[in-house]
């Protein structure tokens, strides 16, 4: 650690904490430290996870920390320059802990406390070896114009959309300056708003202007920076490419005419639509939490509640709540638009770990066409969506459609269920396909297909169900204005219920074409092209 003043900054005497809940403190010296690393406080952000409250470990007590007095910047160089501290706290002024033992979630009801917990550095690349000295241009050839740097756009108040409501955001504890640093970072991020006691907002749904009354606050939106402050570019930007790409190149066909996707997994429909595809990049390691929403640069983010875990790293996605055994609601949310889809994605989980009971209700499942993102009781039918379902209870998977939640309230209809299996796929890789297309009648064909290979030769994938959702039928929608079919939707996303830990991998989203009466069903679209 750290001296204090020029004395040695732990005291092995301990003292019961002034907060009174419970935990002890090695120091209670409420002085300055002046030897901490002058690095920018924006500099050690990346190594942190932000959650709201003060910081608890999975028996629910502070643990062993140290308090001292310190601005948010020096408390969070403090635990980065100790090997031995796992996490921080921190209260506006300047009360800091830097703790030592492992911080699983956080007391969300204090909330004047903020708790970031550590993650791991990630791996230093290796330098690279300098390319030689390119030979100087000639005098006469111009130098290249470099592209205009990306900015924001001060808007005095706080962000307000079209409608005038504050839109979809995620509100988080942070300074000005690493608000800006974190809506940089995020892909899905349009506009930030600051305001007192580090208030920070990170928008993604469009801006359109500012509430002047909201004194002490204001709105950047995101702009293209060509020149003097024009209108906002106020469109969500593309998601940077992953930093590891998939196992194999995309493209590749087996002998049988399917092509493979970049995970070496059959493509059964043909892709089409607006080139919005996307691909699970779980290699590099990291941590998210349900309270924690984005999983920047990867256009996803996780939901659910705040102790829920996402473990990432090695081709894994894990699942969990590490601090109680029988609650786990995670969401992790694919921000594409998406219509036309093969949902594909493989999950692993021990029939131990499942604690659902007979509910039908639980289980893994893929949700296609949902604005569930945007739900809330003022907007509780933005849930909709289409979901699939492999129930344990019942040993079947079925087809959900979700039309309203919100006020204590959930509207939704089983549309159908497939055979009866045997037995649960416990214990084992089990490959789902969701496949959803709108067909040339308006209505919305539904169907699921199952690999128990692993994914050997493409995967072995076996139509277990299927239902056509019709656009002319009379269905209780729930006052909301949606028409009984669902179109294009903002999200899809991966659930787990009542399973902890269940694992992921070799997730992709993917845009097809259509259904159509020529090619209805995935083997007659192979049989077409081995003719040609």
């Amino acid at each position: 650690m750290p001296e204090l003043s020029g004395e040695p900054a732990i005291v092995a005497a301990a003292a019961p904490s002034t907060r009174g809940d419970g935990g002890m403190v090695l120091m209670q010296r409420l002085q300055r430290r002046e030897k901490l690393d002058p690095k920018p406080f924006h500099a050690y952000a990346e190594y942190f996870t932000w959650l709201s409250g003060a910081c608890r470990t999975a028996t629910d007590t502070t643990g062993t920390f140290e308090l001292f007095k310190a601005s948010v910047a020096d408390c969070r160089a403090a635990c980065m320059q100790d090997a031995h501290c796992v996490a921080y706290e921190h209260r506006r002024p300047d009360r800091c802990e830097s703790h030592f033992e492992a911080i699983t979630h956080a007391k969300s009801s204090m909330t004047d406390y903020s708790c970031w917990i550590r993650v791991p550095r990630p791996a230093a690349t290796p330098a690279p070896t300098p390319a030689p000295t390119p030979a100087p241009m000639p005098a006469s050839t111009p130098a290249p114009t470099p592209a205009p740097p990306q900015g924001f756009t001060e808007l005095q108040g706080a962000c307000r959309t079209r409608s005038g409501s504050r839109g979809d955001y995620q509100a988080i504890g942070a300074d000005s300056a690493e608000c800006r640093r974190r809506c940089s970072l995020d892909d899905v991020c349009v506009a930030y708003e600051s305001g007192p006691r580090d208030r920070c907002e990170l928008h993604r749904e469009v801006i359109h202007h500012a509430e002047p009354r909201a004194l002490g606050y204001v709105c950047w939106a995101r702009t293209s920076a060509a020149g003097p402050a024009a209108a906002p570019v106020l469109t969500v930007p593309p998601t940077a490419a992953p930093s590891l790409a998939p196992t194999l190149a995309p493209g590749r066909r087996l002998a049988d005419g399917f092509p493979l996707d970049g995970f070496g997994i059959k493509q059964l429909f043909p892709s089409g639509g607006n080139n919005r595809d996307w691909t699970s990049e779980w290699q590099t390691h990291r941590v998210g939490y349900g309270s924690v929403r984005w999983d920047t640069g990867h256009g996803a983010s996780f939901r659910g509640g705040g102790r829920n875990e996402f473990v990432i790293g090695q081709g894994l996605m894990i699942m969990q709540n590490p601090t109680q055994k029988t609650d786990n609601k995670p969401r992790y949310y694919i921000h594409r638009n998406n219509e036309n889809v093969e949902f594909t994605a493989y999950f692993w989980v021990a029939g131990a770990d499942y604690f659902g009971g007979t509910a039908t209700t639980k289980g893994p499942a893929l949700v296609v066409r949902s604005n569930h993102h945007l739900a809330s009781d003022k907007t509780p039918c933005e849930a909709r969506g289409y979901y699939m379902r492999f129930t344990p209870a019942e040993k079947t998977l079925r087809f959900l459609k979700e039309k309203y939640h919100g006020n204590g309230k959930t509207g939704y209809t089983f549309l159908r269920k497939g055979p009866k299996k045997k037995s649960f796929p416990w214990s084992q890789w089990v490959g789902l396909k969701f496949v959803v297309r709108t067909m040339e009648s308006g209505d919305v064909n539904l169907q699921v297909y199952m690999d128990l290979t692993d994914g050997a030769d493409g995967g072995d994938w076996k139509l277990e169900v299927e239902y056509t959702d019709s656009a002319t039928d009379s269905e209780e929608m729930y006052g909301c204005p949606h028409p009984s079919v669902f179109g294009e939707g903002a999200v899809a996303f991966i659930r787990a219920d009542s399973l902890n830990p269940i694992k992921w991998k070799k997730a992709s989203l993917r845009e097809v074409t259509a259904f159509s009466q020529s090619s209805p069903m995935p083997w007659d679209q192979v049989s077409q092209t081995l003719a040609r």
